[in-house]
């Protein structure tokens, strides 16, 4: 079963590839999501989603990462708040904790500046 995790407080400059070094130690990484800055669409928002192919991973994530830091100069002196995602507000869960296609709003995937899935 498939279980998210909201990661936020690193800087602008972290990349996809950072997050995934980062967080791969913990499990095997299904989706990890930057979502970008609607503002300044080259730039994320500071936040990303991490999703591991099952709830022990997600947990060991959140244990070890939580009121942590990313390493790299930019990162130093940010702390992480990790934790167990929350479904998108509105959307309609339908027999998971993924929201329903129909739930997603048109302009969703465009926000959603990198994406990298695991092979």
């Amino acid at each position: 079963m498939q279980s998210t995790i909201y990661v936020g407080g690193f800087s602008g400059d972290t990349t996809a590839t950072q997050l995934h070094a980062a967080f791969i130690p913990f499990g095997p990484i299904l989706d990890l999501q930057l979502p970008s800055d609607p503002e300044h669409r080259s730039r994320h928002k500071g936040f990303a989603f991490v999703s591991y192919a099952s709830p022990e991973a997600a947990v060991d994530a959140v244990d070890n990462m939580h009121l942590n830091s990313l390493p790299g100069p930019s990162n130093r002196g940010r702390v992480l708040k990790v934790n167990k995602a929350k479904p998108q507000k509105g959307a309609k869960l339908v027999g998971s904790n993924k929201p329903s296609a129909s739930s997603f709003s048109p302009g969703l995937l465009e926000a959603t500046s990198r994406v990298v899935r695991a092979a």
